[in-house]
Formats: structure tokens, C-alpha cells, sequence
């Protein structure tokens, strides 16, 4: 007598199988998001930082009219005395002292400050900094120096540095 045994269902057999496929596709498309999310991410992110630019601080203007007060000039008064420093014109500007080279004090100063300012700040629609206005006062004259060039903008740094009764007043307008 011969005993029939019934196969076993092919349907079983492929079902372990099929459930493997499935789950390494859903694996393979969940690391699709995952790096598709970290590109979108990245792109975001260097977008935005591209758009920001740094501006000036209030601490970098005030260093810089520290670091411009102790240029020095092409005056001196008498021929014993060291080449006057910026600080040392302002003095000499205020009490209309003559150079050895002929020139006012005031003139310059002028010339020096234009200088300085033309040399360490580039300003204009094209830069990063829109425009800088710098003056300098004394409490016996309004304003010995005045200086503006680009556009005035309401976001600006400036610093006020002091000595003696001079006041040194630096805005940079981003």
C-alpha cells in the first residue's frame, strides 16, 4: 500500500521569501528619504549662509579709532620733537599750529583722516559696507574734521573714542 503525502503548499515555501524582498525594499526606500532629507538639508543650509554676510561690530570700529589715533602723520612742529601721531594733530589742529613743512596742522589732518579711511574702508553698493561717517570734535570747536562717503543705511556700528576734550565719532553703515 502506497501512502499518498500530500506536498507541502509552494505557497508556504515563497512566503518566508516574499516577506524578505519586501522588507529590504522598504529598507533600501527608507534610506532613500533618509539621504535625499540630508541633501535638501545641506542645500538649505548653504543657501542661507551664502545670503549672510558678516557685518562690522561695534568693538572692530572702536579698535580701529584706538589703532587710527596712533598713525602717524608727515608733521611736526619743531625740529627736536618726534613726527606727530594722530592724536597729536587733533591737539595741534584745535590751536592752528603750522608743520615744518609749511602746512596747517588742520590740512593735514584732513589729508591723513581721508587717507586712512579711503585705505581701510571700502564702501559702495557693490561692497559690504554701504558708507562711514567720521568726525572729530573739540569741546572749543564744534567740529574740527568731517568726513562722509557712500549711503547712510539704518543699520550701522559705530564707537565714540574720547581723550583729553576731543571726542573721535565712527559710524560704518552696512
Amino acid at each position: 500500500m502506497k501512502i499518498k503525502m500530500k506536498k507541502p503548499r509552494q505557497t508556504f515555501l515563497r512566503l518566508p521569501a516574499l516577506r524578505n524582498k519586501k522588507a529590504q525594499e522598504e529598507m533600501i526606500g527608507f534610506a532613500l528619504i533618509i539621504v535625499i532629507m540630508a541633501v535638501v538639508i545641506l542645500v538649505l543650509f548653504s543657501l542661507t549662509s551664502k545670503n549672510k554676510t558678516e557685518l562690522v561690530e561695534s568693538y572692530e570700529v572702536d579698535n580701529f579709532i584706538q589703532a587710527m589715533l596712533q598713525q602717524t602723520t608727515n608733521c611736526s612742529v619743531s625740529y627736536d620733537s618726534n613726527i606727530l601721531d594722530v592724536r597729536e594733530l587733533i591737539k595741534n589742529c584745535n590751536t592752528q599750529e603750522i608743520c615744518l613743512n609749511g602746512k596747517s596742522s588742520c590740512e593735514v589732518l584732513n589729508k591723513t583722516l581721508i587717507e586712512i579711511m579711503d585705505s581701510s574702508w571700502n564702501v559702495g553698493p557693490a561692497w559690504q559696507y554701504k558708507g562711514y561717517e567720521l568726525s572729530v570734535n573739540s569741546s572749543a570747536q564744534d567740529r574740527m574734521f568731517y568726513s562722509f562717503k557712500g549711503n547712510k543705511t539704518n543699520n550701522y556700528k559705530g564707537a565714540i573714542q574720547d581723550f583729553d576734550s576731543y571726542f573721535v565719532d565712527l559710524k560704518v553703515y552696512s
